[in-house]
Formats: C-alpha cells, structure tokens, sequence
C-alpha cells in the first residue's frame, strides 16, 4: 500500500537536517589546527546556537523534500 504521507514527510525533513548539520560539523572538524581559527572558534561553531543557525536555511531543504515527496507520491503531493 501507499505509506503514511505524514510519516513519509517527517522521515524525509529529518533526512535533510541531519544532512546539514553533518555538513556544518564536518566543515568545524576541517578547520582544526588552522591558525585562524582557535579552540574557542571551534567551539562556538559547534555550539547548540550555531548549529541551529547553520540549519535555518530553509529554502533549500523545502525545494528538496518537496522534490523527495513528488518522487514518493506524484507530482501532485
């Protein structure tokens, strides 16, 4: 049968911040040792704050579940 479309769409958001927020870690994790960044910069970009900002770009994750749901229902979703 058709899945939860709810469910469907929680999963599917789910998905993409967690995409995000591994994209913002791994790129904290590369500045380690740089010289311009110390361990307080470092720090602060992986605070709870800052994480929070990294995912609040909206636009692209709304573009990408809609384009997930139109491939898991129909273009009419």
């Amino acid at each position: 049968g058709v899945p939860n479309p709810c469910a469907v769409v929680k999963e599917v958001v789910r998905e993409w911040f967690e995409q995000s927020l591994i994209e913002s870690i791994l790129g904290v994790q590369q500045l380690v040792g740089s010289k311009e960044w110390n361990n307080q910069h470092l720090d602060d970009a992986l605070s709870e704050e800052a994480l929070t900002a990294a995912v609040m770009p909206r636009y692209h994750v709304n573009n990408s579940v809609r384009r997930a749901m139109g491939t898991k229902f129909g273009k009419g979703f």
